[in-house]
């Protein structure tokens, strides 16, 4: 069973990533199933690219990254270590138009 950050993610994470408070999409009351996080994320991110950082991506979670025929990138951080800089950068630099990121859809690191 899954716990999730909600709104604490930009309440604390942001200050500290020094970076703008991003959208979050609120999970299920916990504990629920990781598989439950991909409905939500889905209709959020409709049809525009979209980043995923998580320390759980299910199987169901990379199938529907790869399916998208948006740009997709999921991002799956260790939980022993959590969110780094590194990875919001490699976010901030996979989003940027001029980079026309070539990495394939529902990759993850």
């Amino acid at each position: 069973m899954e716990a999730s950050w909600n709104d604490e993610a930009k309440q604390l994470l942001a200050p500290l990533l020094h970076i703008t408070p991003l959208p979050v999409v609120t999970m299920p009351c916990t504990p629920f199933h990781p598989s439950e996080k991909i409905p939500l994320i889905a209709a959020y991110a409709q049809q525009r690219p979209a980043t995923w950082i998580d320390d759980l991506h299910s199987p169901e979670a990379h199938v529907w990254a790869a399916r998208r025929t948006s740009p997709t990138l999921l991002i799956t951080t260790d939980p022993a270590i959590g969110l780094t800089r590194d990875s919001i950068d490699r976010v901030i630099t996979w989003a940027r138009p001029s980079n026309n990121p070539q990495e394939p859809l529902g990759s993850a690191s």
